[in-house]
This record gives C-alpha cells, sequence and structure tokens, in this order.
C-alpha cells in the first residue's frame, strides 16, 4: 500500500540546497560489468515498503549500510550493503528519538545514524535498533561562534564526535576595519557526546581575500572542500602550497603526517595558466581538488583541472594511494549518472545515487490545511556503488 508523501512545513534553507550539491565523481556512460567502482545494489522505492519522499542527505555506517534522510516524511530509510532494506528509524516530533527539522544525517562506525537538524534543534542519535542514544550538544557552536546555518555534511567518527559545516558571523581581528570587510565565515567544527566545548577544525573566511581558502590555526591555509574523516576520527586533507602534498592527522590530536605524493599527472600547461589568472605561483599551485578515505588505509584524489568550470563538473579521474603515500594507479570512475537529472553523494568509502524527476526544494513545502495532499507518480531509483573495492 503506497504511503501519501507530505511535505514539511519548514522554509527551504540553504543548507538543504547545499546539501544536495555533493561531490560529484561519476561520468556519466552506459553501464558495463568492469567498471569501477563496483556496483553494490540497485532498488526502486516500487520494491521499498513504502515510497520515498525527498532524499536530502546520505550516511554510511562501518557496515556499509546506508542511510536515506527522508525530509519529506522525517525518518531515515536504511538499505543494507546487500541491498535488503531495514526498518526505517525515527518519526515526526520532539520527543526521545524524534525530529522535526531534519536536515543532515551522518552513519555511526559502529552502526545507527545521528541526525542533524535545522534552527539548532538537538541532533538526535539512533541506535540500529531505533532506541534514542547521547547525540552532541550542537548548541554549543551556536552560544560559542555565534554559528548561523548548519550546511553541506555531516560526519562521524568511532568516539562518536560529529563533524559538522557550519557558516559563523566573522569576528573581527581589527577593531579598525570596515564592517563591509568582515563578512562571514565556514567553518568545521567537531563536537562530542557529553562535552561542553566544540573545537574548530577548519575556517573558511571570506574576508581573508580568497574564499576559497581556509584558516587552519596559524599554519596555513586549506580549501575546505578538501577534507575528509577517517572511522577512527583521522583527518585526511590537502596542502595547497605542496603542490601533491596530503596531511594526515590534525595539531588538535597530535602530530600531522606529511605525505609528499607522487607528482599528480594532468594539464600542466593549463594549470600554469590557471595559476597566473590567479597571481600565484605555478611550481606551487595546488594538484588536489578533492581528497576522501576509501578505506583503513587508503584514499582517492581528485587532480585539479586546468579549467575550473570542468573541475566542477567533475571529470571523474582520480587517483588511489596508501597511508604511506604509495601510488596504487589512476582509475576513471564509472556509474550510470545524469549531473542534469540526479543527486550524487559520496560517504564512507560509498557513492549514492538518487534517480528522480522530482524536486527535493519543492518537497520542503506541506500543503495548506484543507488543501490535497500532494502526491509523486515519479519513480526513485537509488543506486550504490563501492569505491573500496578494487
Amino acid at each position: 500500500m503506497k504511503r501519501d508523501l507530505r511535505s514539511s512545513t519548514q522554509k527551504p534553507l540553504i543548507a538543504l540546497v547545499v546539501a544536495a550539491a555533493c561531490i560529484c565523481l561519476c561520468v556519466a556512460t552506459d553501464a558495463r560489468s568492469d567498471r569501477f567502482p563496483h556496483l553494490m545494489w540497485r532498488i526502486t522505492d516500487e520494491e521499498l515498503e513504502f515510497p520515498l519522499g525527498a532524499i536530502t542527505d546520505v550516511g554510511v555506517d562501518g557496515d556499509m549500510t546506508v542511510y536515506l534522510l527522508d525530509r519529506q516524511v522525517k525518518e531515515v530509510r536504511r538499505i543494507t550493503a546487500d541491498g535488503d532494506e531495514l526498518p526505517p528509524l525515527g518519526r515526526e516530533g520532539e520527543g526521545p528519538g524524534e525530529f522535526m527539522h531534519p536536515a543532515l544525517v551522518s552513519g555511526v562506525p559502529s552502526g545507527g545514524c545521528v541526525v542533524v537538524q535545522d534552527f539548532y534543534a538537538p541532533a538526535v542519535c539512533l541506535l540500529p535498533a531505533g532506541h534514542p542514544c547521547p547525540a552532541p550538544d550542537l548548541a554549543l557552536i551556536r552560544d560559542l561562534f555565534g554559528t548561523t546555518l548548519f550546511m553541506a555534511t555531516a560526519r562521524s567518527d568511532e568516539k562518536g564526535r560529529l563533524l559538522v559545516v557550519a557558516t559563523t558571523t566573522e569576528i573581527p581581528y581589527d577593531k579598525t576595519r570596515p564592517a563591509a570587510d568582515l563578512g562571514s565565515a565556514t567553518s568545521v567544527f567537531r563536537v562530542q557526546p557529553g562535552e561542553k566545548q566544540a573545537t574548530v577544525l577548519f575556517t573558511n573566511s571570506q574576508s581573508l581575500g580568497d574564499e576559497r581558502t581556509v584558516r587552519f590555526g596559524n599554519i596555513g591555509f586549506y580549501p575546505i572542500r578538501s577534507w575528509d574523516v577517517h572511522p577512527t576520527g583521522r583527518l585526511i586533507y590537502a596542502d595547497p602550497e605542496g603542490r601533491s602534498r596530503v596531511l594526515i592527522g590534525h595539531p588538535a590530536d597530535g602530530p600531522v603526517e606529511v605525505l609528499d605524493l607522487p607528482a599528480v599527472s594532468g594539464d600542466e600547461e593549463g594549470i600554469a595558466r590557471r595559476a597566473r589568472a590567479e597571481n600565484r605561483s605555478p611550481d606551487s599551485y595546488p594538484r588536489i581538488a578533492d581528497v576522501q578515505w576509501i578505506g583503513s588505509d587508503r584514499f582517492l584524489i581528485k587532480p585539479v583541472a586546468a579549467d575550473p568550470g570542468v573541475e566542477i563538473q567533475q571529470t571523474g579521474i582520480v587517483e588511489l594511494f596508501d597511508t604511506t603515500g604509495s601510488s596504487l594507479g589512476r582509475r576513471t570512475i564509472v556509474c550510470d549518472y545524469d549531473p542534469d537529472q540526479d543527486t550524487l553523494f559520496q560517504r564512507g568509502g560509498i557513492i549514492v545515487i538518487i534517480k528522480s524527476g522530482r524536486s527535493a526544494l519543492l518537497a520542503s513545502f506541506r500543503t495548506k490545511p484543507g488543501e490535497p495532499v500532494v502526491q509523486f507518480e515519479d519513480e526513485i531509483i537509488v543506486e550504490a556503488y563501492d569505491l573500496t573495492r578494487q
């Protein structure tokens, strides 16, 4: 029996739009048996117990169970690594294990998930059996840093710590600077259940003159998009001043390991033109656009493209490395993906593609009392690809 899909009462937020804009690694192509990555499963909502609503974020746990945040019906749908459906988690409400304003979901490595809500409503932690568990107090970020909005992504590690991206009103360091120069900042925060403090890991400050860079303590500047967190909590990120350099760890956690990778191949002539256009030296211009964990001891990087527009669209070319810095080869990620119609998420070594003509933004509205219930007739297809299998 089909379930009526009613939309949320909340207003559409930038967080919803940004959450749908994800790291897109696939190239659109026909299906083939030898492609990389491995197709784990493909399922339609016609095959599920109930149809899907508006899937606005995706999480993955340590068993490669995929968590689909359905913002429209306010619950988290679960699909195992074998493509089997598990009972949904959460429900609409304000009690334990319930949420009214779901925005982001993060799979917990040991199983279960954490749902981050808009409007600083409490985060909700759910165990695999559906019972609530202690969740980080994200209001700390608002109270300590003046954060205005959660956006883009939330990630969990095995210690129960949650990493979220949020915007803040920047605190001026120079009181003589005009207010117009202050702008806002986007930061990566880490919060742990039971603690009354939040750690700032990265900050992307527009007032620094280059909105693509982030302040990393007093050490250097790093692109905010080029970081990832391992289930153990280890951070990995690219050093834009080190050409093909990757750093593992964070000063807040101890020593940082520096990996100078073999030269990342690319259009060196085109990159040199791009560097000169940005008044930067081609010799020190970053060669890494993105870095992501794909296992306990492996990661992938996406090379910088000579044309920024191509880089945004993603070409599907990646290079694989182990944590010693040894190259495991260059691969082309191939999956059935239409960037004009589909939504793609990459989490925990898995690519999840939502195929639907349904508008997640449209689904963020509920009909007024007395009006007919919103009905969607189009079918949703969900595909999951495993990046960890070589």
